[in-house]
């Protein structure tokens, strides 16, 4: 599964880069690229604050376009029925449906 995801460009899809694989002491390790701070980190930081929208647009932006890259790959799957989503386009919101 990792070796097909590590397969999507990083960049576009906003997935964590993937490097190497190696064995220590019977365990699996897996070697990301490192991240600055987590969304968790962020929030407990500003002593978890409500944000203003200005800044829950981007981390909104850059999930669904990773959710959306592994829906493309058939590792992520969603209902049939039609969910209610709202996205940002040029600058606006607008509501839109889902499949």
């Amino acid at each position: 599964m990792l070796k097909v995801i590590s397969g999507l460009d990083a960049d576009l899809t906003n997935m964590v880069k993937f490097h190497e694989e190696f064995q220590h002491l019977d365990q699996t390790c897996l070697v990301f690229e490192r991240l600055d701070m987590s969304l968790y980190d962020l929030l407990e930081q500003r002593e978890w604050e409500h944000r203003p929208l200005h800044e829950i647009r981007p981390v909104s932006k850059q999930l669904l376009v990773a959710l959306d890259a592994l829906k493309g790959l058939g590792v992520l799957h969603t209902h049939k029925i039609r969910q209610r989503y709202v996205r940002e386009q040029e600058g606006s919101a607008l509501q839109g449906e889902v499949n």
